[in-house]
């Protein structure tokens, strides 16, 4: 009983002592989340007041800012202190947050910053301290761009990342430290340091990009760490000082251009541990005597020291497996690859030997003492640039082996007079001839099927190519300033033609063969072979006032370019576009007309025209290119008709005279306005349009110009007093028309091209005719002046002014051969006889003093031709276009002009 009592004591004492525990451990549970509850009150209590601090710090700093959970940016710093220190906290400094500070010399960035951004300190031109504490891991593009007073950089090793541009232009960085951990440095990062001396470059970097420390001009010693393993793409290009350079074991390449242009190198041995060197790693190098090739490289690029002109040559280890020099020359172990022949190798001649079949990109370059190479059959390639610079090679052969001519094999070759080019090569490249001014003769085989674009680029005394039915492709601007050129013909095999004669300055027609399906040639100017496109009117064309023929739908690109005679082209209903540079450069183009059916004019079209005086821009016009009327200083008016027009960037640059017209609201006003161009609104009224288009001054008194379309009769209304210059011109369809007698005057050229124009009635009331009223009317066969007209008169239906001293026009229709100038007459009147296509034989009277500009031009069956001895003035292109001309005779007794082997001069040989 007792034990049992003892047992249950115990079991009793074990349970209270048991809870009592467990009250014990929960008190202690809740004590710590009490704790802890309290320690995070305090934590965040204590970070809002760091908060708080660092946001008081940074306004007191005129910091602009912007915090996040995840960062605090500096976004912009409106100071004006010379000494800054960023807070401690902040964790980006933002794009452009110091750009352009002018007041800024020292800037310590604390720990807390982990990025720099991009162009953060740009053109800062007065810091010239900053720290860069460890925790920065990234230097954005242009960071410190432009810095020019900066003197000393340390980038720490936190730093991952230094991007492109981040210290360009620094010019007065001396000291820098580079520290082991940095893995990128972006292309430029150091481009134009000019005051750095010595770099030593870290082994940990693994991507680098072009350029690094290009043009630092005067870094003389560069040392790369153990572990680097290659050099960036035009790592030090252009650092003329740099003599010293030291590669660990680890570096195995040198990239492209690593070391142009460092004209302080005089000699370099390739260390034992590169295997692979770029493109033209010591290109330009012009002090480099000596270049030594070790037995490891088993890869090179092009030009790998082209253009060093002291270079005689080039050595390469008796152990290298790929690699040979031949007298001094770089070639493959094979023999099959002419890598380099050295620019300052003295050899007048020099003949490749038979075996070598590839001549790589540049392996002659800047050759300039070789007056002769000859290249054996068998070598079935020549790469870019092969002879560029050779400046004294006089001639070559290519041989039938070489099926393409790489691009610019010879440019610049400005001694080379000929070159024959053998059957077998089926192209020529981009650029091949180009710049060779001497080059007067090139032979094509039948085997050409294309030349490149600017393959024979200002060849400026090249005369003649003879191109062969076998050829299909003309590229563009393939003879582009050929001066010397004067007559072209397309063969029959040619597909594709691109502005190929622009600018060819003497070209006077091109012709097309009558078996070419794809083009044809119309007056020496070249069309596609439906009529749709106007491609190429020739530099030197003759035609002065220029009718687009109907049935053209597009002008091409570059197609008047450089036309030094153009003064008027009329362009016909029809006509919606007008390519890019199709009228640059047309130096004496005062007048051009637009179609209603316009619908945009290219990039340049106009640029240059420096008379072009106005110009009015048709309502369906929807867009005309940038520069569009670029240069033209003498441009007064652009009127738009459209209420939207889309303008190109810098449409009228340099054009200082130019306003701009066009309706309100419009978007030429616009564009105006915004370009700071005077413009104003166009007078709707200042001009009346029939319902055919004729359009009149708004008192209707004066006919200022009738479109080209215009067909059958025209009758000019009562009330006009006056035909304007050029009103008709190209009206090409116009077959007769009625004068008002109300008609006092008709301007210069007023039926200029009314190519059917039969007849025409000069009423009573004409007081006064300008020059050359009819010319080109090649149908006219008859002129009528009533008979109470005082002014003028006609005999034989030949108009002579009433007195009979002047005859001011022979119609270009009368079918007569032979003509006798009647006694009395004194002047012939501009253009009087010209496009007589019948008249063979013409008698000048004794009574003739003067001769007037382009009297007899395109008679082109005019076989003889006497200037009688009282002739002392004689104007301008008066045999222009006489085909059939032998020779020109002058009478003796005239003291004011020659002859001289059937050419006509000046008395003082001067004209």
């Amino acid at each position: 009983m007792i034990q049992l009592k003892k047992h249950r004591i115990l079991k009793m004492f074990f349970f209270i002592f048991t809870l009592f525990l467990v009250f014990v451990n929960l008190f202690q549970t809740a004590e710590i989340f009490l704790f802890a509850e309290t320690a995070a009150m305090n934590k965040d209590e204590n970070a809002d007041c760091l908060k708080e601090d660092l946001e008081r710090n940074l306004q007191e700093g005129s910091f602009e800012y912007s915090i996040t959970d995840e960062a605090v940016i500096i976004t912009k710093y409106a100071g004006e202190a010379a000494d800054v220190r960023i807070p401690y906290g902040v964790t980006r400094i933002g794009k452009e947050a110091f750009r352009e500070n002018q007041f800024l010399t020292s800037v310590l960035i604390p720990e807390s910053v982990t990025d720099i951004g991009e162009l953060a300190f740009q053109n800062c031109v007065k810091l010239h301290s900053v720290t860069i504490s460890e925790g920065v891991e990234e230097l954005q593009k242009g960071a410190f761009l432009g810095c020019s007073s900066l003197s000393s950089v340390t980038i720490p090793s936190s730093v991952k990342s230094v991007g492109e541009s981040a210290f360009q232009d620094c010019a007065s960085l001396s000291n820098l430290t580079l520290t082991e951990g940095i893995k990128e440095i972006g292309q430029w990062a150091f481009l134009d340091c000019a005051a750095l001396e010595t770099v030593l470059f870290p082994g940990s970097v693994e991507i680098l990009g072009k350029g690094i420390f290009a043009r630092c001009t005067n870094l003389t010693r560069v040392t790369f760490s153990e572990g680097a393993k290659t050099t960036g793409d035009r790592m030090f290009l252009e650092c003329s000082k740099l003599n010293e350079i030291q590669f660990p074991d680890s570096l195995t390449k040198i990239g492209d251009y690593a070391f142009g242009k460092c004209s302080s190198l005089r000699e370099f041995t390739v260390p034992e541990s590169i295997t692979f060197l770029g493109n033209g790693v010591f290109a330009f190098c012009d002090a480099l005597e000596k270049l030594t090739i070790s037995s490891n490289v088993s890869t090179i690029g092009n030009s790998v020291a082209g253009g060093c002109p002291s270079l005689k040559e080039i050595k390469v280890s008796a152990d290298n497996k790929h690699l040979q020099s031949i007298d001094g020359i770089l070639f493959s172990s094979d023999g099959k690859k002419l890598f380099l022949f050295p620019a300052g190798k003295d050899v007048a001649e020099y003949q490749i030997p038979d075996g070598v079949t590839h001549l790589v990109d540049g392996a002659f370059y800047g050759c300039v003492h070789l007056l002769k190479v000859g290249i054996p059959e068998g070598v079935k390639s020549l790469g870019e640039e092969t002879f560029s610079g050779c400046l004294s090679l006089v001639n070559v052969t290519i041989p039938g082996s070489v099926e393409e001519i790489e691009a610019y094999v010879f440019t610049e070759c400005v001694s080379l007079t000929s070159a024959v080019i053998s059957d077998g090569v089926k192209r020529i490249g981009e650029g091949v001839f180009s710049s060779c001014s001497h080059l007067t003769s090139v032979l094509l085989p039948e085997s050409v099927e294309e030349i490149g674009k600017w393959a024979f680029f200002q060849c400026s005394r090249l005369v003649f190519v003879q191109l062969h039915d076998s050829l299909k492709v003309l590229g563009e601007e393939a003879f582009w300033g050929c001066n010397s050129m004067t007559s072209v013909t397309i063969p029959a095999g040619v597909e594709s033609i691109n502005a190929s004669f622009a600018a060819s300055s003497y070209l006077k027609e091109i012709l097309v063969s009558e078996k070419n399906p794809h083009f044809k040639s119309l007056n020496g100017v070249l069309f596609s072979a439906d009529g749709k496109i106007l491609i190429q009117f020739p530099a030197r064309h003759p035609e002065k006032f220029f009718a687009v023929p109907n049935g053209v739908t597009r002008i091409g690109d570059n197609a008047f370019e450089y036309s030094v005679n153009l003064v008027s082209v009329s362009i016909p209903e029809g006509v919606i576009s007008i390519g890019k540079e199709a009228f640059r450069e047309c130096a004496s183009l005062s007048k051009v007309e637009f179609p209603a059916s316009l619908i945009e004019i290219g990039d340049k079209a106009f640029s240059n025209c420096s008379k072009l005086a106005s110009v009015v821009i048709p309502e369906n016009v929807k867009s005309i290119g940038s520069l569009v009327f670029g240069g033209c200083d003498g441009l007064e008016s652009v009127t738009f008709l459209a209420q939207k027009t889309e303008i190109g960037e810098n449409a009228f640059s340099e054009c200082l005279k130019v306003k701009v017209f066009g309706d309100n609201g419009s978007s030429a006003l616009k564009y105006a306005n915004e370009q700071g161009i005077p413009c104003g609104v166009r007078n709707a009224e200042s001009e009346f349009t029939d319902e055919l288009g004729v359009v009149y001054s708004s008192d209707r008194k004066v006919l200022k110009e009738c479109p080209a379309t215009i067909s059958g009769e025209y009758v000019i209304p009562d009330g006009v007093i006056e035909i304007g210059e050029r009103a008709f011109f190209g009206c090409s369809e116009l077959q007769s028309i009625r004068i008002s007698d109300s008609v006092t005057k008709i301007g210069n050229y007023a039926f200029d091209k009314c190519s059917r124009l039969e007849s025409i009635l000069i009423p009573a009331s004409v007081t006064s005719l300008g020059d050359a009223p009819f010319f080109g009317c090649v149908s006219l066969k008859e002129i009528q002046v009533a008979g109470e007209n005082a002014n003028f008169k006609v005999i034989d239906g030949v108009l002579f002014s009433i007195d009979g001293k002047k005859l001011i026009q022979f119609p270009a229709g009368k079918d007569l051969r032979e003509y006798r100038i009647p006694d009395g007459v004194e002047i012939l009147g501009s253009g009087a006889f010209s496009n007589c296509e019948s008249l063979e034989s013409l008698v000048i009277s004794d009574s003739v003093t003067q001769i007037e500009n382009k009297v007899f031009a395109y008679c082109s069956h005019l076989k003889f031709f006497t200037l009688p001895a009282g002739v002392h003035s004689v104007g301008e292109g008066i045999l222009a276009g006489c085909v059939s001309l032998g020779e020109i005779l002058v009478e003796e007794g005239n003291s004011n002009f020659k002859s001289e082997n059937g050419v006509l001069f000046s008395a003082d040989g001067f004209g």
